[in-house]
């Protein structure tokens, strides 16, 4: 495992999230903090009030030889006074000297200190199976992670293969439905490190999932097949309806009407006019969960 030690080696996708906090990270590798000093005979940092834990970063899918997700940069106490430590992942493991035939597993091994908020991200888009663990922690020590995801998907917590519904859910009403974002209230929903394992939230705004990650357990974010997208229609404000929208939406995809959930509608102040209707612009931000592979599983 190599560490960089620039923001000039962040992977393009870290950069934009990094920079688009407005955060400027000057301190790089593993965190440190007042009790560390260095040990010039070690030629390393000796702490001695930092709880220092082994985290494992892992690729569950089947091009995890072939498609690189690092440099993966990991923060830790995100701020002006974070740290950045970027893991570079395994070197080459291919047999032949060419460029196609390159592999690396993508398992990175991290040190974090336990107790802290970490923030997350990686060079290309995130597996659609990210395993995560602290494989000699117990279950006191805890991490809460905030993991940045590009797209604007679903994203289902399992611990040790149960899955853990997200703190958002609308337990009142039938299905799968979530909770929009408190514009007033931004932190109803995230996590702390007094929560149990896999207690988690998809900040959409953020693009970032936040969940708690504890010792002794195994915790799985799986990518599920879902489209969620923003639409912008023109229509009379006092004729909008949510099942049409439902029901048109359902047609241009060739999916079933239950597959779909409107997740927030919100009508823009400008009207345009049309002949002589006066319309208004609604903005609705709808969850399209596909089926796999046409197997109608969904």
């Amino acid at each position: 495992m190599r560490r960089g030690n620039s923001l000039k080696f962040l992977p393009m996708l870290s950069s934009i999230f990094l920079f688009s906090r407005f955060f400027i990270y000057v301190q790089y590798s593993i965190v440190r903090d007042a009790s560390c000093a260095v040990v010039p005979s070690w030629q390393a940092w000796k702490c001695f009030s930092l709880r220092r834990h082994l985290m494992i970063i892992e690729s569950i899918d089947t091009d995890t030889e072939v498609w690189r997700l690092s440099p993966i940069a990991l923060i830790a106490n995100p701020g002006p006074s974070g740290y950045v430590d970027l893991l570079n992942g395994p070197m080459d493991r291919g047999w032949c000297a060419g460029y196609m035939c390159q592999e690396r597993i993508s398992t990175f091994f991290s040190v974090v200190v336990t107790g802290m908020t970490y923030e997350m991200a990686m060079t290309s888009t995130p597996p659609q199976v990210l395993c995560l663990h602290l494989p000699h922690s117990p279950s006191s020590e805890a991490v809460v992670l905030r993991i940045f995801f590009p797209k604007p998907q679903r994203y289902d917590i399992y611990v040790d293969s149960v899955f853990v519904p997200p703190a958002n859910l609308n337990i009142s009403a039938a299905g799968y439905q979530l909770l929009p974002e408190d514009p007033t209230h931004p932190q109803a929903f995230l996590p702390t490190l007094d929560n149990v394992v896999g207690t988690n939230y998809f900040q959409r705004s953020a693009k970032l999932v936040h969940v708690v990650l504890r010792g002794g357990h195994v915790l799985d974010i799986k990518t599920t097949p879902v489209i969620t997208l923003t639409s912008g229609l023109m229509v009379k404000e006092d004729e909008f309806y949510e099942q049409n929208l439902v029901m048109n939406l359902a047609n241009l995809f060739e999916v079933s009407p239950d597959n779909i959930r409107v997740i927030s509608v919100m009508r823009e102040d400008s009207k345009r006019q049309q002949g002589r209707l006066e319309v208004g612009i609604v903005l609705a931000e709808v969850m399209v969960r596909m089926c796999v592979g046409g197997s109608g599983l969904c």
